[in-house]
């Protein structure tokens, strides 16, 4: 029996030794065993830099991959794969012939990946986007004028103020105002319309306006209606309507509250209105109206005596000329007759009304004919020129311009204060 060693006594054991004494499948596992965990050591620090927000530099990324991967053992392996290699005489190969891996050093590591293009790994604060401003295009157009500013100067609201206030003025009794002229076209049925619309809108008592043509007059077609009751049938009902206390004839009735009394239209009437109908018609009117405008027919002496029923029988007289040169001479020596005939207070109250032409139109200017009327006159009041007074259809105050609206305020004034002269 053969002396063996001592179980207490140790013995130098060489690790290479072990491995040449081991079976070749044996350090081949072991050798394989190794390699996957410096490969997967290497692989960790790859899914690392991949994290989402986090940038590695190069030393940090060493430094990660050394703390990750264990080097003691692929060293010691190394050590021993090139003693092995030595002994077998073979440079770089194990004992069974695979091909060894030299040894990766620290300071070879993957450099840090490059970030995506277009992409940051720190999002950059929102840039805050300008917002256009908005560029306001000139007027092509002047701005529109204020309301205010299109009002009637000072001057005309303080003489409008002021006529209102006369037109006002109570009359001690009822009157009788002639509207007359010398011939057509000169604008009198619109003036007697127009004048009644401003004294009834002004004025508190009723205020008519009587149609004295004889047959087929205009008036009841200017005011807009007419035909309710008409001059002769005022005089066929004469016992009715010329009682005391019986109401006002059912005549037709304007915006304003004028009554309107238009002559007889038509056609077939026997009967014409004459000199003795009207004075029994100026008998009856006072009764029922505080004021009656007549719109008289044209000319002063006519063959059957009305305008000489008419004269006697007025307060006031207010004679319509245009702004021509026979107009106004006609005037004149209408004043003259007035006073030759025994008509001389009514022709120091009369009012003058012209009635001015289209501007542009040949004449004679209605100021120069007005400013040679002032001082034989008791008020000489001008009209401008109207469209709608042009039309000669029916007559609205509304649609009157304001110049015409402010002549005719003056025509009620001067016709109260001429009147209020009288007994």
């Amino acid at each position: 029996m053969t002396d063996g060693p001592e179980i207490d006594q140790e013995q130098p054991v060489s690790l290479l030794g072990l491995l040449a004494d081991q079976p070749p499948a044996a350090a081949q596992r072991k050798w394989g065993s190794a390699r996957r965990a410096a490969d997967n050591s290497a692989s960790e620090p790859s899914h690392r830099n991949h994290l989402p927000h986090k940038t590695f530099s190069a030393s940090r990324q060493v430094a990660a991959v050394a703390e990750a991967a264990d080097p003691a053992p692929t060293e010691l392996l190394a050590k021993d794969v090139e003693a092995a290699g030595a002994d077998s005489g073979s440079s770089g190969r194990s004992s069974t012939g695979t091909a060894v891996p030299a040894a990766v050093p620290a300071s070879a590591a993957l450099p840090a990946p490059a970030p995506p293009a277009g992409e940051p790994y720190l999002l950059a604060p929102p840039v805050p986007v300008p917002t256009p401003a908005v560029e306001v295009p000139p007027p092509s157009a002047p701005l529109p004028v204020p309301a205010a500013s299109r009002r009637p100067p000072l001057v005309n609201r303080v003489k409008g103020t002021v006529w209102r206030r006369r037109a006002a003025e109570p009359l001690p009794h009822p009157k009788r105002v002639a509207v007359v002229s010398l011939t057509g076209g000169s604008g009198r049925t619109t003036v007697a319309l127009a004048l009644g619309d401003v004294l009834s809108t002004e004025r508190r008592e009723p205020v008519a306006v009587l149609d004295a043509s004889p047959l087929l007059g205009s008036l009841a077609s200017r005011a807009g209606g007419g035909g309710v009751v008409t001059t002769m049938g005022l005089l066929a009902q004469h016992q009715q309507y010329g009682r005391v206390g019986t109401p006002a004839p059912p005549a037709f009735r304007r915006p304003s509250g004028l009554s309107v009394i238009g002559s007889d239209n038509r056609a077939e009437a026997r009967y014409v209105l004459g000199a003795d109908g009207y004075r029994w018609l100026a008998e009856l009117m006072p009764r029922h109206y505080e004021l009656t405008i007549t719109d008289a027919p044209a000319g002063l002496a006519d063959p059957g005596g009305l305008v000489n029923a008419i004269l006697p029988a007025s307060d006031l007289l207010i004679l319509t000329t245009t702004a021509t040169t026979t107009s106004a001479s006609m005037t004149l020596n209408a004043l003259s007759w007035l006073v030759e005939n025994g008509f001389r207070m009514l022709a120091r109250r009369v009012v003058l009304v012209i009635n001015a032409a289209r501007p542009g139109d040949p004449g004679v200017g209605a100021e120069t004919i007005a400013a040679y009327y002032r001082t034989r006159v008791h008020a000489v009041v001008t009209v401008p020129w109207d469209a709608h007074l042009a039309e000669g259809g029916p007559l609205d105050s509304a649609h009157l311009s304001a110049a015409a609206r402010s002549a005719y305020l003056e025509l009620g004034a001067a016709t109260v204060t001429a009147l209020l002269s009288t007994k």
